[in-house]
């Protein structure tokens, strides 16, 4: 078994000769035997111990892990893991491992950190992202390596079934601790083991080696569409150009939105992929979906992308003559005198403007005098193409109870007949942010 090991990390590019390697060490057979592995295999190893509080022989792992480490004279650093009760706790202590592990390689100048899945390992993971749903990387199962955040995750028992890796342990008598609730059923993984993988087994006897070369075509399938994905994305800033994505191919689409759901490290379903979709082509021209707390994936006519939704503050403002005002970036003040002919300005009549004048927030409701009659400012923006976000940001300026300009979108009648004949300028200076 050694040797096979040994030739499945030469022909992957696992692991270089002579490494020092962080192993992810749960005193379970898998990881005990990955250890006698790598050590015969002359790696330097660093055990990366996690104690998850969970189960009543944690603490005994714990010691039993420091005093083998002591035994064959190899480092051991000890995670205690502290749940987070707000957080999904696999999901929450799956990132606190990793991050771990990751402390631990750079403390040792490695990037490599080793964990002991193996070939029944995948095939659980294949059928359990068949029952969820997943993208053709999920479907693939677990790749002997992945590389992720400056480290190299490499699987070198992945070309091992468990019962293989048992009886290597036995013939060895290797000492490992069993996990208790790897016999319970109150998970997912472990009724696909206990029930399903039997019975796959009992209708082919191949099974695990079937699935490992199920899951080298997806991978490579995906590694070709993901390429082209992550190209379209860059091109795109990160955003979806709605009418160049609807022309894609399927698969193109499907990993687009993946890929974007990835970077803002949403959790993936078959279901959200298919409503962002949808989205897509939609006749709607905005949309918005709540895909993970505050959290939007929206649509803004031929542009889609994903953000915080972020509440925007209301404006009242009573401004008379000499008030000089400040309105987010912009600063507004009344002159008679323009003293820069480079300023941007809007001209009133001073005798038809009744003081104070209102700058607001846009409210249900309100409509502008134009030249052919009154419009909804809903429908003002609508003909403009105006997002959401900028309709709640846009800043309204009414005179004597009526709309006299939408700053940036829309002069009123009466503001344009002022143009020629005012004699008091509303003059706006427009300042950038300070970085």
């Amino acid at each position: 078994m050694i040797n096979k090991v040994k030739n499945y990390i030469i022909e992957n590019s696992l692991i270089p000769s002579n490494s020092t390697v962080v192993l992810a060490f749960s005193y379970g057979v898998d990881s005990a035997v990955c250890l006698h592995v790598l050590l015969k295999l002359g790696f330097k190893v660093v055990l990366a111990h996690v104690n998850h509080k969970h189960r009543a022989e944690s603490d005994m792992e714990e010691i039993e892990a420091k005093a083998l480490a002591k035994k064959l004279n190899i480092p051991i650093h000890v995670l205690i893991l502290d749940e987070d009760h707000s957080k999904n706790f696999h999901a929450d202590a799956h990132d606190k491992r990793y991050s771990f592990y990751k402390k631990v390689a750079m403390e040792h100048n490695t990037n490599i950190i080793v964990t002991a899945h193996h070939l029944n390992d995948n095939a659980e993971t294949i059928i359990l992202n068949l029952i969820r749903g997943s993208n053709l990387y999920g479907y693939s199962g677990i790749q002997p390596c992945v590389f992720k955040d400056g480290v190299k995750i490499v699987r070198p028992l992945m070309c091992l079934t468990k019962n293989e890796i048992k009886e290597y342990q036995r013939q060895n008598n290797i000492m490992y601790f069993e996990d208790s609730s790897n016999s319970e059923d109150n998970f997912t993984r472990n009724r696909i083991r206990h029930h399903v993988i039997p019975l796959l087994l009992k209708e082919n006897p191949n099974l695990f080696k079937q699935l490992s070369d199920y899951s080298n075509i997806l991978k490579d399938s995906f590694d070709f569409i993901r390429s082209e994905s992550t190209k379209m994305l860059k091109c795109w800033e990160n955003k979806i150009v709605v009418d160049e994505y609807n022309r894609l191919n399927n698969a193109l689409k499907n990993d687009i939105v993946v890929l974007l759901l990835e970077k803002f490290n949403v959790e993936k379903s078959f279901n959200l992929v298919n409503d962002i979709k949808n989205a897509l082509t939609s006749i709607k021209p905005q949309l918005d979906l709540n895909i993970k707390d505050n959290l939007y994936f929206k649509k803004r006519y031929n542009i889609a992308f994903i953000e915080q939704e972020i509440k925007s503050t209301e404006i009242y403002i009573k401004m008379y003559e000499n008030d000089v005002i400040f309105v987010k970036n912009t600063r507004f003040y009344f002159t008679k005198n323009l003293p820069d002919l480079s300023a941007k300005y809007i001209k009133l009549c001073y005798n038809n403007i009744v003081f104070p004048i209102i700058v607001r927030s846009r409210m249900n409701g309100d409509t502008i005098m134009m030249n052919y009659g009154h419009k909804k400012l809903k429908d003002l923006f609508i003909d403009l193409h105006i997002s959401k976000e900028e309709r709640n940001e846009a800043v309204i300026f009414e005179n004597n109870g009526e709309i006299l300009w939408v700053y940036n979108y829309a002069k009123s009648k009466e503001l344009q007949k002022m143009k020629e004949t005012g004699d008091i300028y509303l003059v706006y200076e427009v300042f950038k942010d300070e970085k």
